[in-house]
């Protein structure tokens, strides 16, 4: 063959190998582009089959404080707020912006979630294309696509969507960082670290667990070499962070006169998962009133006579937490290894079960119950991954700190499925390198591959099913929930049936407390009388239920009964609000005015309604005058 012809065939198979190449690219793409528009399609549908439920315009538990917040923040344009943080601020001021842009409507928010979610598939593509393979990228998405978990959160009012976002880009980053060393890259990790961190505060430890690697990681004398790179890296990562949270902090500063970094639940939120009665989940703690006093500062300023700041009261809580612990060293030895493997598991764990994928496929949606591809499947599938890429544990370093340091910042508090979301994108890259490495494996027939893997996993398998005692959950608070918006509604009927449903699943202090007044409203004074002594004797340390009882007697206009029962209120919790007012209310009734003055002053002191306090002064002032009439 001549030199001419043999040039003419090389350059034909060039083009024949880019054509090829360009055809392959093309359907990868067409296959991507499917993926996505499936996740949109499925997120679309669930949202509008939601949109007409009793849960869509009646938000409750944290859904209804975020949007609450943001709502407030809009009507009073107060941007900066009066308190420390609590709660982590970055949704509500992402609902307050939407809303002040574009008003207030929940249906917006959920479908710009939808979009939002869907950008989330295509970012778990790309960060698996770069850490493994195209295939491995696909099957990546296409879990992402119809992982129900997703689908979801995609129309919750709640931040994980928003949260999964932010941390797949900081893992896209983190990969773009590790694999050039280029500062920008590094600064900007740090920024999606530091928005992370606004989101989930052991986003916090995630990051220093980085900068430790990133000191260490190096030999003595690359790092002697390198020294001055690497100190580069870390104050440009912690700049990025900084950026971010320090307006935080500063702010919590300027409103609180005192240090906190970010929020003040951490005290609370350790105790709930380090107590002689945690099970590891989340459980609603027995000895305050948690649903009206979150941060249990009331409960903490009774047992220390005296007033805490949000910090301090964050600091009682976790010193609880560390007591439990030192006293019960066994106990609490066994309590994190059950944690460990309820975050490995495969169960959910909701914190609450109206905002669990199941409650609404079971009640409200067909694409949740047709939708299989859920945590069960992932589990351990992902364990199986970790194993099966150990060999390339280098280059995957930061990954496995990331997936690790994620895990043991939750379980030091307590597990539950809506904690765990941000790590599932990991969760899902490393589940599909797992199929993709099985198929290979079985094809090669390289059976004595598996041995290891499958052997670590069935062991933990086996004692996660044999084992571990797993909590059990009941749609208890759904029903709950459900009586509560037919009571507001004044379908007082419809929520006595719902009140009963959801005690016939789980006996509540708040069942019977809501039955209570159901029947209040009924002029059923037996009934209510009888349910709210039964909340007060499955919770004696509750206020709410000695309040609503007293308030009976108090309607019914047996004030003798009702100032008894006021009373008790107030020793439970002495700065009840509407207790002192109700207590001076019958003092001034039964012309005992130097009791009235005295509570209707110790009401200004401890109340922060400002409407409220004005309409007081003037009781204070009609008590006075009616008291030197008598003298």
């Amino acid at each position: 063959m001549s030199k001419k012809n043999k040039k003419k065939k090389i350059v034909k198979s060039s083009a024949e190998k880019n054509k090829i190449d360009v055809k392959k690219k093309k359907n990868i793409l067409l296959t991507l582009g499917i993926i996505l528009f499936v996740g949109l399609v499925l997120r679309l549908i669930y949202v509008l089959e939601i949109n007409n439920t009793p849960f869509a315009n009646n938000l409750f538990s944290d859904a209804k404080i975020y949007n609450e917040w943001a709502k407030s923040i809009v009507s009073t344009n107060d941007w900066v707020g009066k308190d420390v943080f609590f709660m982590a601020p970055i949704y509500p001021y992402f609902l307050a912006i939407i809303y002040k842009v574009f008003g207030q409507s929940i249906l917006f928010i959920q479908l710009l979630q939808v979009i939002i979610s869907t950008f989330s598939i295509l970012l778990i593509y790309i960060c698996a294309k770069k850490l493994f393979l195209e295939k491995v990228a696909l099957i990546s998405a296409a879990i992402s696509s119809v992982y129900s978990v997703f689908v979801f959160y995609s129309g919750a009012i709640l931040s994980e969507t928003l949260q999964l976002f932010f941390f797949c880009l900081f893992i896209y980053y983190i990969i773009k960082s590790s694999e050039s060393n280029k500062l920008k890259h590094w600064f900007i990790a740090g920024i999606f670290a530091g928005i992370s961190i606004l989101f989930r505060g052991n986003f916090l430890f995630i990051s220093f667990l980085i900068v430790l690697y990133i000191i260490f990681s190096e030999n003595v004398k690359g790092f002697l070499n390198k020294i001055k790179s690497t100190y580069k890296r870390i104050l440009i990562f912690t700049a990025g962070i900084l950026l971010i949270i320090f307006p935080v902090t500063l702010r919590n500063y300027l409103v609180g006169d005192e240090f906190v970094l970010l929020t003040s639940n951490g005290g609370i939120n350790f105790y709930l998962g380090n107590n002689p009665n945690s099970q590891g989940v989340f459980i609603t703690p027995q000895e305050f009133d948690f649903h009206n006093d979150l941060a249990g500062q009331k409960y903490a300023q009774k047992i220390l006579g005296r007033n805490l700041t949000a910090s301090e009261t964050s600091s009682f809580w976790f010193n609880k937490g560390i007591e439990f612990i030192t006293n019960n060293p066994g106990n609490a030895a066994t309590l994190y290894l059950k944690k460990i493997f309820l975050f490995f598991g495969p169960n959910e764990n909701p914190q609450s079960f109206v905002m669990n994928k199941d409650f609404f496929a079971d009640n409200y949606s067909t694409i949740l119950r047709f939708l299989i591809v859920d945590f069960n499947l992932i589990s351990f599938l992902a364990l199986f991954g970790l194993f099966l890429s150990w060999s390339r544990r280098k280059e995957l370093k930061y990954f496995y700190l990331i997936f690790f340091g994620y895990a043991l910042s939750t379980i030091i508090f307590f597990v539950n499925g809506r904690f765990r979301l941000a790590l599932i994108p990991l969760f899902i890259i490393f589940s599909s390198f797992a199929i993709y490495e099985i198929s290979n494996l079985i094809k090669n027939k390289s059976y004595k591959k598996f041995i290891t893997p499958i052997s670590l996993t069935s062991v933990f398998a086996l004692i996660y099913y044999l084992f571990i005692p797993l909590p059990k959950f009941t749609d208890y608070d759904a029903y709950l929930q459900l009586g509560n918006i037919a009571y507001n509604e004044g379908k007082i009927d419809e929520a006595i049936l719902n009140y009963e449903k959801s005690l016939s699943l789980q006996e509540n202090y708040l069942t019977y407390v809501n039955l209570g007044n159901s029947y209040g409203v009924l002029n059923d004074f037996k009934n209510a009388d009888y349910y709210y002594r039964k909340a007060i004797k499955l919770n004696p340390e509750n206020p709410l239920g000695y309040f609503n009882w007293g308030s009976l007697y108090f309607l019914a206009n047996k004030l003798k009964e009702a100032e008894v029962i006021y009373l008790k209120t107030l020793q439970v919790d002495p700065y009840f609000e509407q207790a002192i007012v109700n207590l001076a209310n019958i003092y001034f009734i039964t012309e005992q005015y130097e009791k009235a003055i005295g509570y209707y002053e110790f009401y200004l002191t401890v109340a922060k309604d400002i409407n409220m306090k004005n309409t007081v002064k003037l009781d204070l002032e009609n008590a006075k005058k009616k008291l030197s009439e008598t003298k």
